[in-house]
């Protein structure tokens, strides 16, 4: 099998790394899934459920950040 290495920065580190594995395991017929949450309300950033009712970001599809809730269902899911 050939290896392949990716070299990733930043945010996209997992997708990068995913995509790399990926390559080297379609032969095989394995499935890589990878989950890549972008902002998530905790404490660690300073959003409570209550700030993410009245915050609105346009360059997020659903506009607004995620809850943990949602961030671990995906990840329950895949």
């Amino acid at each position: 099998m050939k290896r392949r290495k990716a070299l990733v920065t930043g945010g996209s580190t997992g997708i990068g790394r995913a995509t790399a594995i990926a390559l080297d395991l379609t032969p095989l017929n394995i499935t890589v899934n990878a989950v890549a949450p972008g902002e998530v309300a905790t404490p660690m950033n300073d959003l409570s459920p209550e700030d993410v009712e009245h915050s609105v970001r346009p360059a997020i599809p659903v506009r607004r950040p995620g809850f943990p809730r949602e961030t671990g269902a995906c990840f329950r899911h895949v």
